[in-house]
């Protein structure tokens, strides 16, 4: 099979996450470059993984939050076509400086919950097959 040459590919591809550790996603391109995001106002969580033996990642494993009477989901991929995404989770919470709820279910089904999480912070779910 030929490789497939995409018009502005070469400018398009980058890198979404948080450089710096302010709960903020910056910007990286293939050429090394750096967007950063001075952002601040908006609150955010942002959710890391620690998955069983053979997907420490969790790839597949989807996340829903609600809070504001708002809810968002997120699935776990790495790569989603220009972007390259970190294995983490990250949602953008504005002025809602809590969550109501998070509910995190693992590619083998296991569900786990939490209530009331404050918002600007980094939270780590460990599946309990996990190393």
């Amino acid at each position: 099979m030929d490789a497939v040459d995409f018009p502005g590919r070469d400018q398009a591809a980058s890198l979404a996450v948080d450089l710096d550790g302010d709960g903020y996603l910056d910007l990286v391109d293939m050429h090394r470059e750096v967007w950063s995001n001075p952002c601040g106002a908006g609150a955010w969580l942002t959710v890391d993984l620690v998955g069983p033996p053979g997907n420490t990642h969790g790839l597949g494993a989807r996340l829903l939050v609600e809070a504001g009477g708002r809810t968002w989901l997120r699935e776990m991929h790495t790569l989603r076509t220009y972007v390259q995404s970190a294995t983490e989770f990250h949602v953008g919470l504005g002025a809602v400086e809590a969550t109501a709820r998070i509910e995190l279910t693992w590619p083998d089904g296991l569900v786990q919950e939490a209530v009331a999480v404050p918002g600007r912070r980094r939270l780590t779910l460990v599946h309990p097959d996990a190393d």
